[in-house]
C-alpha cells in the first residue's frame, strides 16, 4: 500500500517567508536532519529539523498531543503519545523519523528509561552512527526500568534483519546495564559476544565507525576493571588510544586506567602505585575540568582525596574534598567528600 501523506500544519522560526504559521503543508520525508515537504503540489526547499517548533498533521491525534506537550515541557505525556503515534501501523512514515527523536528526548527528561531505549532501538535500526547521539542516560541501579530495557534490546538483538553495526550500540548499552545491576554472569556473556566482534573490528577506522570501536574497547576495559582484571584494563585502554577521539571517550578511557591504577595499588600495597594512580586520577581533572557533563572528572577528584589520606596527608586530602564540594557541589561524589571532611574534621590536626 502508498504512504498516505496528510496535509499537515508546521511551526517554526520564520521558516517560510517570514511566517510562524503554515497550514496545507505535505511532508514527504524526515531523513538526514532535514524536512522534505510540497506546498501545493510543488516541492520547497528542504527545512531542518531545528528550525521546526511544531508539527499538526491531519488524522494524527496521538502525534497532535505529542507535539503540543512536546512543546510545553509536559515530557510524560509527550513520551506516551509519540509511543502511541509510532506504534499505529497508520501512522505516515515520516511521523516515526520526525518522533523517535523526540521520544528519546522526553522519555529522558522525564525518567522513562523503558520509553527512552525503546526509541533508541528503533533509531539504531534505521542509523546507528546517528543514534549515537540519542543514546539514554542510565537510571539508577534499583530502577524498575532496567528489567524492562534489558529485555527491550534482547528482543531488538535476536531480530534476524539486525546488522553488526547495530548490534554493536545495543550490546554496548546492554553491557552498561548490567554492570550497573551487577549481573556477572549476563556481563560475561555480552562481553563474549562484544570480544567476537572486536576481533573483527578494523581498529583504524575513523568516524562514526571509529566512534563505535572506541566505545567497543571501553566497555570490555570496564568489564575487565569490574572483574578485578586491572591489568587486562590497563592494556585494553594502552592499546587503543589511537581510537579515543571525542573528550567523552578520552576522559572515560584515562577515568578507567586511573581505577585500574588504583585497584593495583590495593593488590601490592606500594605507595609509590598510589601516587601514580592519585596523579593518573589528577590527569582526567586537570584535562577535562572545562567539559561539562563528565561524571569522571567530579570523582577523579575525590578518589585522589581519598589517596591522599591512605599516603597519610590529611591536609592535602582535605583540601582536595574542599575542592570537590565547591566545584561539584551536585555530584555524588560532593556528598561522599563531605562525609570524609567530616570524619576528618572530627579525628582533628595530625
Amino acid at each position: 500500500m502508498l504512504p498516505f501523506f496528510a496535509p499537515t500544519t508546521v511551526w517554526g522560526d520564520s521558516i517560510f517567508t517570514g511566517t510562524l504559521e503554515r497550514p496545507n503543508v505535505t511532508i514527504r520525508q524526515v531523513n538526514g536532519g532535514l524536512v522534505h515537504y510540497e506546498i501545493g503540489g510543488r516541492a520547497g526547499e528542504p527545512i531542518a529539523v531545528s528550525k521546526i517548533s511544531r508539527i499538526q498533521a491531519n488524522d494524527e491525534p496521538a502525534f497532535n498531543a505529542a507535539e503540543v506537550a512536546y512543546v510545553t515541557g509536559e515530557w510524560e505525556t509527550a513520551a506516551e503519545n509519540y509511543q502511541k503515534a509510532i506504534a499505529d501501523r497508520r501512522t505516515n512514515l515520516w511521523i516515526v523519523d520526525w518522533s523517535l527523536p523526540r521520544l528519546v528526548e522526553s522519555a529522558k527528561r522525564c525518567g522513562r528509561f523503558d520509553a527512552a531505549v525503546a526509541g533508541y532501538i528503533e533509531l539504531v535500526k534505521k542509523d546507528p552512527a546517528a543514534a549515537a547521539a540519542y543514546k539514554p542516560t542510565l537510571p539508577e541501579a534499583k530502577s524498575a526500568y532496567l528489567s524492562v530495557a534489558v529485555d527491550l534490546l534482547s528482543a531488538a538483538l535476536k531480530e534476524p534483519t539486525i546488522t553488526n553495526a547495530g548490534r554493536q550500540p545495543l550490546l554496548l548499552l546492554l553491557l552498561e546495564i548490567h554492570r550497573l545491576r551487577k549481573d556477572d554472569a549476563a556481563i560475561a556473556e555480552i562481553a563474549r559476544q562484544l570480544g567476537e566482534i572486536q576481533s573483527n573490528a578494523d581498529t583504524s577506522q575513523q568516524g562514526d565507525a571509529g566512534r563505535t570501536a572506541a566505545e567497543l574497547r571501553l566497555g570490555l576495559a570496564h568489564v575487565a576493571l569490574d572483574q578485578g582484571d586491572f591489568q587486562k584494563a590497563i592494556e585494553q585502554i594502552e592499546s587503543n588510544r589511537g581510537l579515543f577521539t571525542l573528550p567523552a571517550q578520552q576522559a572515560d578511557a584515562l577515568y578507567c586506567l586511573a581505577m585500574a591504577k588504583y585497584g593495583l595499588a590495593d593488590k601490592v600495597n606500594d605507595p609509590a602505585v598510589l601516587k601514580e594512580a592519585a596523579l593518573a586520577f589528577m590527569r582526567v581533572v586537570a584535562h577535562f575540568k572545562d567539559v561539562a557533563d563528565l561524571p569522571q572528572v567530579a570523582d577523579s577528584l575525590y578518589r585522589t582525596g581519598l589517596i591522599m589520606e591512605r599516603l597519610n596527608e590529611p591536609k592535602s586530602a582535605v583540601r582536595i574534598y574542599q575542592d570537590v564540594i565547591g566545584q561539584y557541589n551536585t555530584d555524588p561524589a560532593a556528598a561522599k567528600a563531605r562525609a570524609r571532611l567530616e570524619k576528618l574534621n572530627a579525628a582533628g590536626p595530625s
